[in-house]
């Protein structure tokens, strides 16, 4: 089902209500920290590209009630502050 929620919580992180803890976000950005600075030691240039969901792609056909996305928003608002 195209709302359906059950295994993985989208509905409420598309909404921001199942959010990462700062321990989590501060894990996933100190993890792309370490890979781009190695990366880096090996002249390889480092890009993150997320794939979006189907409640991204398809969000006008979500509830108005759904909102909009907020949580890529998050780790990408982190990132551009230490990662260049």
């Amino acid at each position: 089902m195209f709302l359906g929620s059950h295994s993985s919580n989208v509905i409420e992180q598309y909404r921001g209500i199942d959010r990462f803890t700062e321990d989590e976000l501060a894990g996933w950005v100190k993890g792309m920290e370490e890979l781009q600075a190695w990366l880096k030691k090996q002249g390889i240039m480092f890009y993150i590209f997320v794939a979006p969901n189907k409640h991204s792609i398809y969000s006008e056909f979500l509830p108005e009630t759904v909102g909009k996305p907020i949580l890529t928003g998050l780790i990408r608002q982190r990132l551009s502050v230490t990662v260049n």
